[in-house]
């Protein structure tokens, strides 16, 4: 199913869990924003959200990276426009399990943990404290959600680029994984996922 026809109940729970409530509020960001897959109708060339590599990320590599199936980028745009005002890029990754939690982790395998990775997001600076992050990163969670049924996955991980970052992720339950990246690793197992989402 399309992002863009995912505004279903468990997104509209999981949002009010994280502040954007009540119900009518959540439902009022999916009715002004459309995610979609980017494709070539998508205006890039205005966006700005201050920080320099993902505004060259979106404007130069993000098609390039879609069409050679490296990952997948998804954006934001206002009903019936076609300028980008956010976007987020997903593609599969793993996880060693010796970062993971020892009370999660010895519940499995020797073996690293497979993932939906969310290398990149980022919202127009004049789009920011609009709900839009926290509207992108339920979409992706929800996504992980509907993907573990059909394709092995342990969970939701990413790279928080600052504490102010960090602290974000955390309000859906993300924990930072013990590894010597001088970034932010984070982390949200599948089963906390589903405990959102059902």
């Amino acid at each position: 199913m399309p992002l863009k026809q995912i505004i279903s109940r468990p997104i509209h729970f999981l949002m009010r869990c994280v502040g954007i409530g009540p119900s009518s509020a959540a439902r009022s960001v999916g009715k002004r924003y459309t995610i979609e897959l980017l494709s070539k109708r998508h205006d890039r060339n205005r966006f700005d959200c201050g920080i320099i590599p993902l505004n060259d990320f979106i404007k130069q590599h993000a098609r390039q990276n879609d069409n050679k199936d490296l990952s997948k980028t998804y954006v934001v745009v206002q009903n019936n426009e076609k300028t980008v005002i956010a976007f987020f890029t997903v593609c599969v990754g793993h996880i060693s399990i010796d970062l993971i939690p020892e009370k999660l982790r010895k519940k499995y395998p020797r073996h690293d943990f497979p993932v939906l990775h969310l290398a990149r997001m980022a919202v127009d600076a004049k789009h920011q404290n609009n709900g839009i992050g926290k509207y992108m990163l339920v979409h992706v969670i929800q996504m992980s959600y509907e993907l573990s049924d059909r394709v092995g996955m342990c969970g939701v991980n990413c790279f928080a680029q600052n504490e102010m970052a960090m602290g974000f992720y955390e309000q859906f339950g993300m924990i930072r994984l013990k590894d010597d990246h001088s970034r932010r690793h984070m982390f949200i197992p599948m089963r906390d996922i589903r405990n959102l989402l059902r």
